[in-house]
């Protein structure tokens, strides 16, 4: 009797900048959809059809309990998971005559701790980027996360004012290096975008986000892939009302200041998308 197999399927781009989870029961057949762009939408936009990681699954709601579960992982987690399985980031498209280990695939039943539980690589990768105040670091150094929220009014206060707060330090610091600051706080049915400046001819649309300690994640483990998503419509908003035709592209600035609001360290993520 045959027995149907579903897979939890993570793609990228060529040049690695944006990951993609999905569910299928055939794998092939959702390859070659991606790859001729059948579907008009995210994954054809930005050319994502490279299959890097897969997970084989007996049950329908297993696979999609477990891309729900990956969907909110910080980018960085799903990087590490990527780089454990698949460390050159290999195409394992079976049409593409690569062939995965079977030691490279996590099987359905996997104990709680082995799902979430923090790699120690990357508690070991931050700490050696707390050396310097000022971080710039590639796209696949870019983790992010969703953490949970305080509902309560004195902290969401507390929240405008500390972003309010970051927004200017990440404009300063922009202004700095060459930036020229074009609009603050745009503004869109889709999303938000913090900061749109200019560089050269390249516009830069930046995401900012501060926090007054990292004890519970760094500033821009908060930028979620849907967040991403969010600022990627804004950004096309912008482009079509302005008549951009120059190339644009997305970072994030990370800010942690003390209680007194003196910036500790400031870090400038380049080129987490671009067009």
């Amino acid at each position: 009797m045959y027995e149907r197999v579903y897979y939890l399927y993570i793609l990228t781009n060529k040049i690695k900048t944006v990951l993609y989870i999905g569910v299928t029961n055939n794998l092939e057949s959702r390859l070659w959809q991606h790859k001729i762009k059948i579907n008009k939408g995210f994954t054809s936009k930005y050319n994502v059809d490279k299959l890097i990681y897969y997970e084989e699954f007996q049950y329908i709601n297993d696979a999609i309990e477990r891309e729900k579960q990956l969907k909110n992982w910080s980018r960085q987690w799903k990087v590490s998971l990527i780089n454990e399985f698949n460390p050159k980031w290999e195409n394992l498209d079976p049409n593409c005559h690569a062939e995965l280990d079977s030691a490279s695939r996590l099987r359905a039943g996997a104990t709680n701790k082995d799902v979430n539980e923090i790699p120690d690589q990357v508690r070991d990768d931050r700490g050696v980027r707390d050396d310097k105040k000022i971080r710039e670091i590639s796209p696949l150094q870019s983790p992010k996360a969703t953490f949970g929220r305080d509902g309560s009014k004195k902290n969401n206060r507390k929240k405008r004012r500390l972003g309010k707060l970051g927004e200017t330090m990440a404009a300063n610091y922009l202004q700095t290096k060459g930036y020229r600051v074009k609009q603050t706080n745009y503004y869109t049915a889709e999303g938000e975008i913090d900061i749109v400046c200019q560089k050269d001819k390249s516009f830069i649309f930046v995401e900012v986000k501060t926090r007054t300690n990292h004890s519970f994640g760094w500033p821009e483990d908060s930028v979620s892939d849907a967040k991403l998503e969010k600022i990627i419509l804004a950004a096309e908003k912008y482009i079509q009302k302005n008549d951009i035709t120059n190339f644009w592209q997305i970072d994030i600035i990370s800010i942690v200041v003390d209680r007194k609001s003196r910036l500790v360290q400031i870090s400038h993520f380049k080129n987490i998308i671009q067009s």
